[in-house]
């Protein structure tokens, strides 16, 4: 695009990039709007929860971009950028496009963080995108269908679940398995009451720090509520994740979950 033109390129789909530009044509700015996201789909996160349950489709939680924006005058590019020329007001990806913007919104979002924790990104499941639900999902049943084979003394460890931290995702993703793995192991046959779910948090309360503190009487009562209850191990700070287990420092002491899927 040439240097003249009015354009507005937005990086990133998120909630930020994807309604910034839903916004911007919503009060008629003018001049071109292109946004750009390395994914084909958008991923609404407050209903990741219920996509992996399967109360929810993938049209609903996770839709493509160019259905989100059919007929908005929105463009949107799938691409990566390669760097961004700030005095040049331009940003080149790495298909080889090259945009020559008049504003740029840089909504890049996050990425996600092991802090450095011993075998985390090798042997964990993050939960942040459709693909993690899928895979999560996929792997969950798989667990559940081995359980199914394994002598009893052997069995526990597949059907325990280790959710590390007690934020708000990882509460609400803990209330979720506790009812969700009981109903799917007794469809296979299983005793529902052998699944555990265990949240695993560095700090004594769950919640802490959150804007969502103040429902935490609401969710400790939720957690004992569930078809299983969720397990809370509070003060224990992660050390290493295993191929099967999680180690942790409980005050001066060391210990160990055996736990055939952590997230």
């Amino acid at each position: 695009m040439s240097p003249s033109t009015n354009l507005t390129l937005i990086l990133g789909g998120g909630f930020t990039g994807l309604f910034t530009a839903l916004h911007m044509r919503h009060l008629s700015c003018p001049g071109s709007i292109v946004l750009v996201d390395r994914q084909d789909r958008f991923i609404f996160k407050p209903l990741l929860y219920d996509f992996l349950s399967g109360e929810l489709d993938t049209d609903q939680v996770w839709p493509r971009y160019n259905t989100l924006l059919h007929d908005s005058g929105i463009s949107f590019v799938q691409d990566t950028v390669n760097s961004i020329d700030l005095d040049g007001r331009q940003v080149e990806m790495r298909s080889g496009l090259r945009y020559t913007y008049s504003h740029l919104v840089l909504a890049l979002g996050s990425t996600i963080g092991y802090f450095g924790t011993e075998g985390a990104q090798e042997n964990s499941f993050p939960f942040r995108t459709g693909e993690d639900a899928v895979a999560l999902g996929t792997h969950l049943r798989m667990q559940l269908q081995r359980a199914t084979q394994t002598p009893d003394s052997e069995r526990l460890p597949l059907l325990t679940v280790a959710v590390i931290g007690a934020g708000p995702a990882g509460v609400e993703l803990s209330l979720t398995l506790a009812d969700l793995l009981p109903e799917w192991y007794q469809d296979l046959g299983g005793n529902p009451g052998q699944i555990r779910v265990v949240l695993i948090n560095r700090g004594e309360e769950i919640l802490e720090g959150d804007i969502n503190s103040r429902l935490r009487d609401k969710a400790r009562t939720a957690m004992h509520q569930r078809a299983v209850p969720v397990e809370l191990l509070s003060g224990a700070a992660v050390s290493a994740v295993r191929t099967g287990s999680v180690e942790f420092k409980r005050g001066e002491e060391h210990g160990s979950l055996q736990a055939a899927t952590c997230i």
